[in-house]
């Protein structure tokens, strides 16, 4: 009896290596196009159930910065789709260095108030283990820093983005010369733009989902993640990513203008972000005009500091915009700089306010409102504005 069921375990345990094997031997003979088409698939799949034990089977298990990332990738994801009808889908690959491929992935969305989005993304794949897996190139891997010298920048790249060096150059130095036009500040050296090929290299900011920063510490140098990097995110598939880079250089590069002619430590967000974004040209009409519509009161006081996820992220910088926008509608940039001066030494907005443009908060909000709202074509609706605020309380 005890020798017939030593025989069988025995059998048990060669059809089970048997089966390793043969299931071993079909990973590797996938083609790197059904592999990475595979964990896509799977990725997607973990990011719209929450599945983070599904997730980390994607993810390279070698790059803990990597998983951490992606880990709190999915915290976002289902804090603002959940509920929601994902889609993806691989359109190309093309192979890069040290055995990497290169997916482009379109993504679709469909919220479960209806709206639709969707984005074009791309991801970086290679063979670990034998399974092919979500990774990103180390910094062995992306090669010597290199750098070439522009009209007012210079471009610091890895090796590894040494093919797309001249176009992102001609892109900053577009970039460069808007900045300089639009602020009216002159640089006396060329500004760094340094690319960003992977999460590891990059300075103060290694897990960090930010396409472009910018760091007061290095106040000569701007950063942006390279195009085809996973960092560059998601882009809109009716444009080229080239677009929304330059866009991004635009932004870090005033401020980085705006900490050398004023400071910008200590400054309210609307003041900074919205500046950026009003020189990088990034209207956010949808979710302005969405907001008027349902007379959500865009409040300057609550634009101090953005917080929540993304839709409300895009309603504070399209907001901060169109409050830059209508600051210099009224005195030009240069009484923008003036205002900045003022809250700079009072930290005070409503004594600001009354400084640069001769008018306190409430007026100034109930003035910008109507302006909003003619500039979008809406009816004026005065009796939404925000209660006074308490120093104008005090003097009425």
């Amino acid at each position: 009896m005890r020798e017939a069921v030593v025989r069988c375990l025995a059998a048990l345990l060669v059809a089970a290596l048997v089966a390793g094997r043969v299931a071993t031997h079909r990973l590797a003979a996938q083609s790197p196009a059904q592999g990475i088409r595979h964990v896509v698939a799977r990725y997607y799949t973990a990011m719209s159930r929450f599945d983070l034990k599904l997730l980390a089977t994607t993810v390279d298990p070698t790059n803990r910065g990597l998983e951490r990332l992606q880990r709190q990738e999915a915290f976002d994801w289902f804090e603002e789709f959940s509920g929601s009808r994902v889609r993806s889908r691989v359109e190309r690959i093309g192979r890069m260095p040290h055995g990497f491929y290169r997916a482009t992935v379109h993504v679709s969305v469909v919220l479960h108030n209806g709206d639709f989005g969707e984005e074009l993304q791309s991801m970086l794949f290679r063979r670990v283990h034998g399974e092919w897996k979500l990774s990103e190139p180390s910094p062995g891997d992306l090669g010597p820093l290199r750098s070439r010298a522009g009209r007012g920048v210079t471009l610091e790249y890895y090796e590894w983005d040494s093919r797309q060096a001249g176009r992102v150059l001609k892109i900053a130095e577009r970039s460069y010369a808007r900045v300089t036009r639009l602020t009216g500040v002159r640089l006396r050296k060329n500004v760094r733009v340094r690319l960003l090929p992977a999460y590891a290299v990059s300075p103060g900011h290694v897990e960090d989902g930010s396409v472009g920063y910018y760091l007061s510490r290095m106040p000569n140098t701007v950063f942006v993640r390279s195009p085809g990097s996973l960092g560059f995110g998601g882009y809109d598939p009716s444009i080229s990513p080239y677009d929304e880079l330059g866009q991004s250089i635009t932004h870090e590069l005033t401020h980085l203008v705006s900490d050398r002619k004023v400071g910008i430590e200590g400054l309210p967000d609307w003041m900074t972000e919205g500046f950026a974004e009003w020189v990088a040209g990034s209207e956010r009409p949808y979710e302005v005009r969405q907001a008027l519509e349902q007379h959500r009161f865009l409040d300057v006081r609550l634009l101090d500091q953005f917080s929540g996820g993304a839709s409300e992220l895009d309603l504070d910088y399209g907001g901060s915009y169109e409050l830059v926008d209508y600051v210099i509608h009224l005195k030009g940039t240069g009484g923008y700089w003036t205002l900045l001066r003022d809250y700079k030494r009072t930290h005070d907005l409503d004594s600001a306010l009354r400084r640069s443009l001769g008018m306190g908060m409430y007026e100034f909000q109930e003035r910008w409102q109507r302006w909003l709202r003619a500039k979008y074509r809406l009816p004026d609706t005065s009796g939404y504005l925000a209660p006074p605020v308490p120093s104008e309380q005090a003097a009425a």
